[in-house]
């Protein structure tokens, strides 16, 4: 019911949209196969090799080529074919288009967009890893028109790439959801990526922020960088480039070429072009009103080579652009009534398109729905019989394989014996379980009663009998193979037994003719042979009536033939070993030999030439084991041997290391003691400095620290001269010797790191001090200058308190100065809290003097503004009041001023302008007052003066009116009696019109060089 009430709103969104909606899977082919030439691209030939190629252990291909993408962008036509068919997490689809000359690789499976990351050496960006995959395993082949080579090529590739984790990636969706892996090549970028840098444009660590920018509300900007425009015009080559990427009306298309310097916009959306012409202030000049707007906000940092900041620069720009306002023309109707004619509105431009009031029957459109509720229950109904009719066919048929698995199993349950005999059981036990399933199963689906076609439960029933009869279909499939198996088995194991049988015979022979050659026994080989020959008696034995255990007995018997004939084969390298060994027993030897002879070696501590005996003996033990046929033991013989006659030369090659290393290491010692004695003597002097100078409690324990191991000095010259004598070419004892340097060597580096730690608190302690002089230093001429602007400026006396801390604190620096050793943690407090506190109080001091400045320039100013004032307004008005009032708060402003309030007597000069204005504005009322008498004065006179003159025109035009009616009557008299008519014709008024056109399909495009 619920797909039901789904069909229903989808259907009533349709009714009520502008538009008709268009089936996603359109032109898209039906799934056949794994590959599908419907635009006859590949040769016939070639087509097998594809499928087998396009299987692997992990993925399967499934190749479409296509006449054309029906106008669709080429990953929105790769993502429909994929969710068409119904791909899963395994299946990639390679879809190539003809007109289009482009090919698209599209699936939904992080880990192998991961592996195809870390091969092309791009993360982050999945159309541009899938567009270098595709460039670098496809394209190279498609060039030349071998589209066959080409698809064998990139499924190859992906097939040999290694499983890869993606960082943070999410479990994969269901199948046919939309693959983040989709990308498109054939010479441009995919729309899916924001940032194509093809050029190397812009840093790795500027990406993110360029995609984050490229992204706003109502466009979205897509990066491009080029090598070159290829000899095309900019503007062409940024057309084509806008279409071949699929962008809409909300993209942006901005392409940046190294060679040309240059920088081109691209979009399709007149309302942005009107939005940049008004900013520009450029109109019907699309080239140039977008140069502006490029050299505005991306060539400054394009002309520094920031590409990334010129490009978010721009884009945060574009994405800043308000909507303009519409008309003011655009009036309701009737709201204003125009003399001259109308005119025609201008042709509405692409994608703005005015949606008139709809009038909707809704009676109608109830109706409709409850007829299509109607037959979207009745669908899903035909829906559920539809899956019912296919169970009720499925299982028919798998209750005849189950039969015919029943019927091979029958020979096997009567005949065969063990484990042969209880697999067969087993399979006939849950066959027969299947079979009696199948048949209820089938008898209840086929007597659904009618009534129940009307209850929601039936989809559950049709539901659970499909995952059910799944199950029993792989226990079935299962249960068949274990009976194809043990038929197999019965067909094949005889020979089998009897290629092993073959082989047993021919390793016989080669022991026979190693004991004939050789004259050895081999009883031990001879032994393996008859325990092989054997286990193979007994599966022939167990052939006819346990196929399962003879198989289980003829392995374990090939594996142990398979070692046996190794083994038999190894003899004669074996009995070389045996030839060549006192040979390499000679060489090692004379290496010893040549070792001690060169370095004067006694070798009293080690035996070389024990080991190469001890190499002998092991090798005749080798023999006798290669004779008696032990083959691994004898091999583990040879390694031994090997070890020995290594280690025999390795260790007289360490004791002539030794000898040369302890020489040296002697001579390094002597010669840092002499060193350390000449600084143990600078350090004494400095330590006389620093402890007339700093407490002891800054250095004290580190100098303790170094004089301690300083007493290994004592130790260490005898005992360096012991360890020379153990070097020396009587004695010889380089070990000994070595353990006592590194002992040596191990006390001088703790020396070394206490002589360090006191020389950097040494350093340390003379920076803090003359840090705590400078700051003393500092505090001092603040408080100085402090002192100066205070008596200087006549300030009132009101920091007493901050004045007696600040001494007390400079004596008491002072008095440190002067007695040393210096407590340097103590100076460093007090002299930083002097230094701020000298600082704060300059600080205040310096406001005080501005206040004080600004409150005396204020209080002067209003005084003159008062005194002009006055002078203009004694003469019309009473000026006592005021003058009274501004003297009472000048008066104020001035003690507040003596007692140092000076922003507080700001604020109360800030009132006299009050007292000025109030005066001034009485005194232009009085002037206003006499300026509107005297007007009215003047317009009087007009007045009587007007009257005056219109009462003689009156009067002479009353005396021409008389005159002209006496000419009339005069004239009346003396006409004829005939009449006469004249006048004149006018055409109708005619209309003109015109217009233009303009394509559709034109993008804005412009372009600016940096």
């Amino acid at each position: 019911m619920q797909y039901a009430l789904r069909i229903v709103m989808l259907l009533l969104v349709i009714m009520m949209s502008a538009g008709p909606g268009t089936a996603r899977a359109e032109g898209i082919p039906a799934k056949d196969g794994l590959v599908q030439d419907t635009a006859q691209m590949l040769s016939k030939k070639s087509i097998a090799s594809i499928e087998k190629a396009a299987k692997g252990k992990l993925y399967t291909f499934y190749l479409l080529t296509v006449d054309s993408l029906n106008g669709k962008a080429p990953a929105t036509y790769a993502n429909d074919v994929y969710e068409h068919w119904e791909l899963g997490a395994d299946d990639i689809l390679l879809l190539i288009s003809k007109q289009e000359r482009r090919v698209e690789m599209n699936f939904n499976n992080p880990s192998l967009q991961a592996a195809i990351d870390a091969k092309v050496g791009i993360r982050g960006d999945a159309a541009g890893s899938l567009t270098s995959w595709l460039d670098t395993h496809f394209i190279p082949k498609a060039k030349e028109g071998d589209f066959a080579a080409a698809s064998v090529s990139v499924m190859k590739s992906t097939h040999a790439l290694k499983p890869q984790t993606s960082a943070g990636s999410k479990p994969a969706a269901k199948p046919g959801a939309k693959a983040d892996g989709a990308a498109q090549t054939g010479g441009n970028s995919a729309k899916a990526a924001l940032v194509q840098d093809k050029a190397r444009m812009i840093t790795k660590e500027a990406l993110p922020s360029v995609k984050k920018a490229a992204q706003g509300k109502l466009y979205t900007f897509r990066l491009v960088t080029v090598d070159s425009f290829k000899g095309a015009a900019p503007e062409e080559y940024a057309n084509k480039l806008y279409q071949d990427l699929g962008l809409g009306s909300d993209d942006i298309l901005l392409l940046l070429s190294k060679k040309e310097r240059r920088v081109e916009m691209n979009f399709n959306n007149p309302a942005l072009q009107d939005q940049i012409d008004a900013e520009t202030g450029i109109r019907g000049d699309v080239p140039g009103s977008l140069k502006a707007w490029l050299d505005a906000h991306f060539i400054p940092k394009a002309k520094e080579g920031d590409f990334a900041a010129a490009s978010i620069a721009l884009m945060k720009a574009t994405h800043a652009l308000k909507p303009l306002a519409p008309a003011a023309g655009k009036t309701e109707p009737d709201a204003v009534k125009q003399d001259g004619p109308l005119q025609e509105p201008p042709p509405t431009r692409r994608g703005n398109t005015s949606a008139l009031p709809l009038a909707i029957d809704w009676q109608l459109v109830l109706l409709c729905a409850g007829g299509l509720l109607v037959l979207a229950v009745a669908g899903e109904r035909g829906e559920l019989w539809i899956r019912l009719r296919l169970l009720l066919r499925r299982q028919p048929a798998l209750m005849v394989r189950v039969n015919q698995a029943l019927e091979k199993n029958k020979t096997y349950l009567d005949l065969s014996q063990g484990e042969t005999q209880h697999a067969a059981r087993t399979a006939d036990r849950e066959l027969a379980d299947i079979l009696i399933w199948l048949s209820a199963r089938q008898q209840e689906l086929e007597t659904i009663p009618k009534r129940q076609w009307l209850m929601p439960a039936l989809r559950k029933q049709v539901a659970g009998a499909a995952a059910e009869l799944k199950e029993r279909t792989a226990d079935a499939e299962r249960l068949v193979a274990v009976i194809d198996h043990i038929e197999a088995l019965d067909r094949t194991l005889k020979q089998t037994i009897a290629d092993a049988e073959e082989r047993l015979l021919a390793a016989d022979r080669d022991i026979a003719a190693e004991i004939q050659a050789r004259g050895w026994p081999l009883d031990e080989l001879q032994r393996r042979y008859h325990a092989v020959k054997a286990e193979l008696a007994e599966s022939k034995q167990l052939e006819i009536f346990d196929p399962l255990g003879a198989e289980h007995r003829v392995v374990h018997a090939n594996e142990e033939l398979r070692r046996l004939e190794n083994d038999v084969a190894s003899i004669a390298e074996l009995a070389e070993i045996y030839r060549r060994t006192p040979q390499q027993m000679a060489e090692s030897r004379e290496r010893v030999r040549s070792i001690a002879q060169e370095f004067r070696l006694k070798l009293v501590r080690i035996d070389p030439y024990g080991n190469i005996e001890e190499s002998g003996q092991v090798n005749e033990q080798m023999h006798e084991l290669l004779r008696h046929g032990d083959i691994p033991a004898a091999i583990q013989r040879v390694e031994l041997m090997r070890q020995l006659l290594a280690d025999a030369v390795n260790m007289t090659q360490r004791q002539a290391d030794l000898q040369v290393k302890n020489v040296s290491d002697i001579a390094q010692i002597k010669s840092r003691l002499e060193g350390y004695r000449r600084r143990d003597q600078d350090l004494s002097e400095v330590t006389m400095r620093v402890q007339a100078t700093y407490r002891t409690k800054h250095w004290e324990q580190l100098w303790h620290l170094y004089r301690g191991k300083y007493q290994y000095l004592s130790d260490i010259a005898p005992a360096l001269g012991q360890a020379e004598y153990w070097s020396g070419i009587d004695v010889q004892e380089y070990d000994t010797a070595r353990e006592a340097l590194d002992r040596m060597l191990l006390q001088l580096a703790e020396l070394d790191h206490a002589i360090e730690r006191y020389e950097r608190q040494i350093r340390d302690l003379d920076s803090a001090h003359q840090e705590a002089l400078r700051k003393q230093a500092a505090g001092e001429s603040a408080f100085a200058t402090a002192q100066r602007i205070l008596a200087r400026q006549h300030l009132a006396q009101l920091w007493g308190q901050q004045e007696h801390r600040l001494e007390r604190l400079q004596s008491g620096l002072r008095n440190l100065v002067a007695d040393p050793p210096y407590d340097v943690d103590l100076m460093n407090e007090l002299s930083g809290e002097f230094a701020d506190e000298a600082n704060e109080y300059l600080g205040v001091i310096e406001r005080a003097a501005v206040q004080k400045r600004n409150a005396e320039r204020e209080l002067d100013r209003a005084a003159s503004q008062y005194r002009r004032a006055y002078s203009r307004a004694r003469r019309k008005i009473n000026v006592s009041p005021f003058d009274s009032r501004f003297t009472s708060i000048h008066r104020e402003a001035s003690d507040l001023m003596r007692r140092g309030a000076y922003d507080e007597a700001t604020r109360t000069i800030s009132a006299l302008s009050g007292i000025i204005g109030a005066m001034e504005s009485a005194y232009n009322d009085v002037l206003q007052e006499e300026r509107r008498e005297e007007e009215a004065r003047r317009a009087e006179a007009r007045r009587r003066e007007e009257a005056r003159r219109a009462e003689a025109r009156s009067r002479e035009e009353a005396k021409r009116a008389e005159e002209r009616r006496r000419e009339e009557v005069k004239r009346a008299q003396e006409r004829r009696s005939s009449n006469s008519s004249g006048g004149s014709s006018w055409g109708s008024g005619s209309s003109s019109s015109g217009g233009s056109s303009w394509n559709k399909n034109k993008n804005s495009s412009g372009g600016s060089n940096w």
